[in-house]
């Protein structure tokens, strides 16, 4: 007739082995070291994703202060650039009036209306030359801080986005470490 004890011992399997011993021990162990690798993946999971947002924040982080340098290096440039025209536009208005003066001296009209005229009309025209400058690099740099503001925005909105992810990461990691828990038997 066989082994009776060996016969139970197959067909009761668990029940015959309560305290974990045999083959439902063997398996439960396994079931473990399963369960507690997959717990340790998830677990593992959340350093990498601090991490690499970390960088990513870091990044977007350093935009502000970079574009503030570019455009306050445009705007100084461009202040530059208006005094250098605004000092050639001087000087040919200098040179104008000598030119002026000479010219009508020379002709014997040097103390005349004449004379006074010609000036006016060259410190007119100076003048208007100057505040074309003035107005024009003032749209430059107004052009430029609207650049700037755009600029800016764009670097806060994807710090925003970013931090909009990583907390979405975050709680579907969490909501995966919560369903694994929950649920040790998809191991």
């Amino acid at each position: 007739c066989g082994d009776v004890m060996g016969f139970f011992d197959n067909i009761l399997g668990p029940l015959s082995d309560p305290f974990g011993t045999g083959a439902a021990g063997d398996a439960n162990k396994a079931n473990e070291g399963r369960y507690k690798y997959g717990l340790s993946l998830l677990g593992g999971m959340y350093p990498q994703l601090e991490m690499n947002y970390g960088k990513a924040e870091n990044l977007l982080g350093s935009l502000t202060p970079t574009i503030n340098k570019g455009y306050g290096q445009a705007s100084r440039l461009l202040g530059n650039a208006g005094q250098s025209a605004k000092t050639g536009i001087r000087t040919a208005g200098k040179q104008s009036m000598a030119s002026a003066n000479q010219s009508l001296t020379s002709r014997g009209l040097g103390n005349t209306t004449l004379l006074q005229n010609a000036q006016r009309g060259i410190s007119s025209d100076t003048s208007r030359q100057l505040a074309s400058v003035d107005e024009g690099i003032a749209q430059l740099l107004a052009n430029l801080k609207v650049g700037q503001t755009g600029a800016l925005t764009g670097a806060l909105g994807a710090q925003a986005n970013l931090c909009q992810n990583k907390f979405g990461a975050l709680s579907g990691l969490n909501q995966q470490h919560l369903q694994f828990v929950a649920d040790p038997q998809d191991v």
